[in-house]
């Protein structure tokens, strides 16, 4: 399992906003839009909301895979909001025969921000790859007021024979993946 910071941790303390966790998210082994997942903490990148030298990475690399599957599922949010269809992220695949796999991440077809807005009833709707997988609450989202929500996001692997060996994943972005094995 690989992950950076406990669900407990607030995300946004920087900025003077304490209370925006994700504590109420189910922990351990837990089905979310038909995917289980492995929830233990989160994999947070810098993003273009953070400001100048905030100390968080824009990359994570070397994820350990080692694994053949057709599939990439990430359960995952954002903590910001960009126009549609921008490029977030990047899903770095490296395979055991040298080979390598981009899967970008977009904004508003892979993810959106996870404080959803009341006044924007339809935020919470399906999108071309993912679908709202798990709504909660904390502080932050119940003072604007909202609510918190990720999405389960799917990316289909091209490379199906190859075995993977390691993830990179690329900013800006908050997620843990999950494999779909043959």
């Amino acid at each position: 399992m690989f992950y950076d910071a406990p669900l407990t941790e607030s995300l946004h303390a920087w900025k003077g906003h304490p209370g925006n966790d994700l504590k109420e998210v189910p922990r351990g082994l837990t089905n979310f839009a038909s995917v289980e997942f492995d929830v233990r903490g989160v994999i947070s990148l810098n993003g273009t909301g953070l400001p100048k030298g905030f100390p968080l990475p824009q990359a994570v690399t070397n994820i350990p895979v080692r694994l053949k599957f057709t599939q990439l599922h990430c359960f995952m949010g954002t903590g910001w909001w960009e126009d549609d269809g921008t490029r977030i992220g990047t899903f770095v695949l490296h395979y055991a025969d040298g080979r390598q796999e981009e899967l970008p991440i977009r904004y508003a077809i892979h993810v959106r921000d996870c404080i959803a807005q009341a006044e924007r009833a339809d935020d919470d709707n399906s999108l071309e790859h993912a679908v709202v997988a798990w709504t909660g609450a904390n502080i932050f989202a119940l003072s604007r007021p909202g609510h918190v929500r990720l999405y389960k996001a799917t990316g289909k692997i091209l490379a199906t024979r190859w075995k993977l060996e390691a993830l990179i994943l690329f900013r800006p972005c908050v997620g843990q993946w999950i494999d779909q094995r043959n």
